[in-house]
């Protein structure tokens, strides 16, 4: 399928609207406090979906101590295959336990995507923990390399992808640090031939992988979390371990009856220097699968900006995972900017990781990634920046609006 060579009309209405919303939305979210906005320019360049340029108005809600605790942002953008997309991205941090985000963005060719979400770390007072998401998503791009770590970049496929998802949690704070909780999750994929037409279709790559015909599947899960950081959004001290266990039954498609899935990961934040300007972040994961074989976008997956950074999302799948993540972050510069105060942060980093059908192969094809991350913060609440980092399929730069853990 060749990339869209001509603006859609209604996507510049479209467009025009989202800036009329943001602008609104601005002006809704006014605490007390100062709105500015600001244009930027936008790129990225991923191996997946190709090049993406266009520019975004970024307005920026800030309270009466100075700090961002809003933005929303409508942008426009031009895809190689998707073509011109508009879209809106809001997020905040109202209190310093709850979190909500928005992202609407609607594409002339395929992709499209709405994701709204909200979380509070001690709702009622400080009693519990709740969470919700919705989330609506298609895209033309996916990749899928096969299962096990000797997945070989010639075995590449691509296909289309359209999900829904929704999950939810409630948990008891126990105390400051510790909570217990029940979660629950439902998702339905629907698999079709993609935009990437020189990559093989995953359906006649893969034929009979479980999950390339699509399926729908409702999780169950039990958690347990204790978590000392000085800051959700941007910690410099403490530790977090989080512990879970679920229960996935298939509900409709190319799904087993149920599954199991269980998850542990620590993280640990060690600063050093003056006014932590040094901070050492560990971080340990470990993803487990039991029963029959999940579909394949359900299972356990390494790749994208939260775990080996060098390569791109669910580079690597298979019924087991585990990953280790070292990160020196060093603010080298503070200053201001547009009259707020920001840090300059450079963090050289190193990914290890693998996925492994048993336990003989946990050992088997281990990746080492070596990388450094440039980020711009606003503390307690926003960070934004990329990273640059080198693996065997070559060398990747992406960029965020968070830290990756």
């Amino acid at each position: 399928m060749n990339p869209p060579t001509s603006l859609s009309p209604r996507l510049l209405l479209w467009a025009a609207a989202l800036l009329l919303l943001a602008s609104a939305s601005a002006r809704a979210f006014d605490i007390g406090g100062d709105i500015d906005f600001y244009p930027f320019p936008t790129y990225h360049n991923t191996r997946n979906e190709g090049n993406t340029y266009g520019g975004v108005l970024v307005f920026l809600v800030v309270n009466k101590k100075h700090e961002i605790e809003h933005v929303i942002a409508p942008l426009i953008q031009y895809n190689d295959f998707s073509g011109f997309e508009g879209g809106l991205l809001a997020f905040g941090y109202p209190s310093d336990h709850q979190e909500y985000k928005a992202v609407i963005s609607w594409s002339q060719d395929v992709n499209r995507e709405i994701r709204l979400g909200y979380s509070d770390r001690k709702w009622q007072g400080g009693k519990y923990d709740i969470g919700v998401k919705a989330e609506y998503g298609q895209s033309g791009t996916e990749r899928f390399f096969g299962l096990g770590p000797d997945s070989a970049r010639e075995d590449e496929s691509s296909f289309g992808q359209e999900e829904y998802r929704d999950e939810a949690h409630f948990g008891l704070n126990l105390s400051d640090h510790l909570t217990v909780g029940i979660g629950e999750r439902f998702r339905d994929e629907r698999i079709f031939q993609g935009l990437v037409g020189t990559v093989p279709f995953v359906g006649t790559q893969f034929p009979g992988e479980p999950g390339v015909d699509g399926a729908t599947v409702l999780g169950s899960r039990i958690y347990l979390t204790f978590n000392t950081r000085d800051s959700s959004q941007t910690p410099t001290e403490g530790y977090y371990v989080g512990v879970s266990a679920e229960g996935v039954a298939g509900l409709a498609g190319d799904t087993p009856s149920s599954y199991e899935k269980y998850e542990v990961e620590g993280k640990k934040f060690i600063p050093f220097g003056n006014d932590h300007q040094f901070v050492l972040v560990l971080r340990a994961k470990v993803e487990l699968g039991s029963g029959p074989q999940a579909p394949f976008w359900d299972e356990a997956s390494l790749g994208g900006d939260k775990s080996l950074r060098a390569f791109g999302s669910d580079r690597w799948i298979d019924r087991h995972s585990w990953l280790i993540n070292v990160e020196q972050r060093i603010r080298i510069w503070s200053f201001s900017m547009f009259d707020y105060p920001l840090e300059l942060e450079a963090a050289p980093f190193i990914d290890v990781g693998t996925v492994f059908h048993d336990a003989g192969g946990i050992g088997e094809n281990v990746q080492v990634n070596p990388g450094v991350a440039v980020r711009l913060l606003s503390r307690p609440n926003i960070v934004g920046g990329m990273s640059i980092s080198w693996g065997q399929d070559g060398l990747l730069v992406v960029g965020g609006f968070s830290f990756p853990f």
